[in-house]
C-alpha cells in the first residue's frame, strides 16, 4: 500500500502553474467519455485530445521578450571596416606597396600552435586596426 501512495502522491504533484499529471489524465479520460469513440478510437484519440487540452486548459504566457542587443560593438568594428575614402580630384591614390604592414594573421597562427595568442576575432580586429592605424600615419606625412 505505501507504494501504491508513493505513486498518488507524485501524480498528484503540481508544477509551478498548479497542473498535476493526475488531474490531466482524468480531464483527457473525461473528455473521451462524454465523446464516446466506439471501440480503439479511444486509445487513438487519447494523445490528439491529450495535447488538445493542455493547450486550451494548461497554456502558459508567452515569455518576455528579449531586451535588444547592444550594437555598438558592431559600429564600432564597422568605422573600421569601412573602404576608404576616393581621393580627391587630382589627387593620386595612394598605392598599396607603400604600406609595410605585418602579416598578424599568419603570425598569430604561429603563436596558437604554442598554446598562446589572440581569438581568431580579436586577430582579425587587431589587423584591421594596424592597417587603419598605418593609413592614417601614411597620410598625415
Amino acid at each position: 500500500m505505501a507504494a501504491k501512495a508513493k505513486a498518488m502522491a507524485a501524480l498528484q504533484a503540481s508544477n509551478d502553474s498548479g497542473i498535476s499529471i493526475y488531474n490531466h489524465l482524468t480531464d483527457v479520460l473525461a473528455k473521451l467519455l462524454e465523446s464516446k469513440p466506439a471501440g480503439t478510437m479511444a486509445l487513438d484519440e487519447f494523445e490528439a485530445m491529450s495535447a488538445l487540452m493542455k493547450t486550451t486548459q494548461y497554456s502558459a504566457g508567452l515569455p518576455e521578450p528579449e531586451p535588444p542587443a547592444d550594437t555598438t560593438w558592431k559600429e564600432e568594428t564597422g568605422k573600421l571596416l569601412a573602404a576608404p575614402p576616393p581621393p580627391a580630384e587630382g589627387e593620386e591614390p595612394e598605392p598599396e606597396e607603400d604600406l609595410e604592414i605585418p602579416d598578424i594573421v599568419a603570425e598569430m597562427k604561429l603563436f596558437e600552435q604554442v598554446g598562446v595568442g589572440l581569438s581568431e576575432l580579436e586577430v582579425f580586429c587587431l589587423a584591421k586596426s594596424v592597417h587603419k592605424l598605418s593609413r592614417a600615419r601614411s597620410s598625415t606625412r
